[in-house]
């Protein structure tokens, strides 16, 4: 009987001392699990400007105005869309101009100008021109393109076909199209920079009459194409071809991939809350692309890689958490180097893709707790 007395106290004694050792510095850590990390589906966004007000169309949605802005989901989008522009002032020539636009994991923003501008005012007779006579375009439309064409005949020229006057050459900016879906090494590039408007449209001469046009000295030592023929811009920035009818003419600039790199950045790191279930997060991400280059290099290198301009935008994502606690939550962004060479002359830019959220639960969070009986 006594040792049943004193096996009972000690039980008693045991299961007191087991209450009272279960503090909270005892008790198991339980570290938050995180699942179901999304930061969103991508949506591809183009937009569209103009110098004038301007009838924008893209994937089947139509708006007015001097710009634009369109967005294509990733569950629908296709691998080439076209934007079209048409002046709503008819008095701007040409019409409808257009330019093709594709996306991808590097290139999810595109950024399309359009430049319109209305004939150039200076005309010749077609005396004066088979006279040994230059007509070229006005200043307003120099100004209004950055570039300045003249179209000279030999004298005693015959002119054949249609042969209306007035004689007059118009320069017209063209949009820059962004075709590209993947980026390769070696793979040929090119970008239409502009077009000159001859008229009358199918005079025909018969002899060589020469088109000379002034690019810019930042456009020294590039390869050009007009008509499928190549030609390196001189150092003073001018390209000069021949042609023996009136027609439109547009400069192709010319280029290859001698590399691209591949990059990862983290772009942020910040402590957040976390609550069990559903939470949602935002963060800065940036869109386009980086580079230094200016005028024709700058358009060869939009047509390859998207959007011109770099900017920062909002992104937002979501997780689920098995707990209550806090956690580090890292953005970094993918990104692309890209390098283009036109002739002996290169180019690099920086293209920004996709985000990538990480987020590490913090030790700590909710306790297991635990009584005595």
């Amino acid at each position: 009987m006594k040792k049943f007395k004193f096996l009972s106290a000690m039980a008693a004694l045991l299961v007191a001392g087991a209450m009272v050792s279960c503090t909270s510095s005892d008790d198991p850590v339980i570290k938050p699990i995180i699942s179901g990390l999304t930061t969103g589906e991508i949506t591809y966004k183009v937009t569209v400007t103009s110098n004038v007000e301007t009838k924008f169309t893209f994937n089947g949605e139509t708006k007015t105005g001097k710009t634009a802005e369109f967005e294509v989901n990733a569950s629908n989008y296709k691998a080439a869309l076209t934007a079209k522009a048409e002046p709503v002032d008819p008095a701007y020539s040409l019409g409808e101009k257009n330019a093709k636009v594709s996306f991808s994991t590097e290139k999810q923003t595109a950024l399309v100008e359009f430049n319109f501008v209305k004939p150039s005012t200076e005309e010749k007779s077609q005396a004066e021109m088979i006279a040994g006579g230059t007509v070229a375009n006005d200043a307003e439309n120099q100004k209004a393109t950055g570039v300045d064409v003249a179209v000279s005949v030999p004298e005693g020229t015959v002119i054949t076909g249609n042969t209306t006057d007035p004689f007059s050459v118009t320069a017209y900016q063209e949009p820059v199209s962004q075709e590209t879906a993947e980026i390769k090494k070696d793979q040929a590039v090119s970008a239409d920079i502009y077009t000159f408007d001859c008229k009358p449209d199918g005079a025909i001469f018969d002899k060589e009459l020469t088109l000379k046009a002034n690019l810019g000295k930042d456009a020294a030592g590039l390869m050009v194409a007009v008509n499928e023929v190549n030609y390196i811009v001189d150092k003073d920035g001018f390209v000069e071809f021949k042609a023996k009818h009136f027609s439109t003419y547009t400069i192709t600039i010319l280029g290859r991939v001698v590399s691209f790199t591949p990059g990862k950045k983290q772009i942020s790191s910040s402590t957040i809350e976390l609550k069990a279930g559903e939470n949602e997060f935002k963060y800065d991400m940036y869109q386009g692309i980086e580079t230094s280059e200016t005028g024709a290099a700058l358009y060869l290198l939009a047509s390859l890689l998207g959007n011109p301009q770099v900017k920062v935008v909002e992104g937002t994502g979501s997780f689920n958490s098995s707990a209550a606690g806090t956690a580090t939550l890292t953005i970094e962004q993918e990104y692309l180097d890209a390098t283009v060479q036109s002739n002996t002359k290169t180019f690099s830019a920086r293209v920004w893709g996709e985000a990538v959220a990480t987020v590490t639960p913090a030790d700590g969070g909710s306790h297991s707790g635990g009584a005595g009986e």
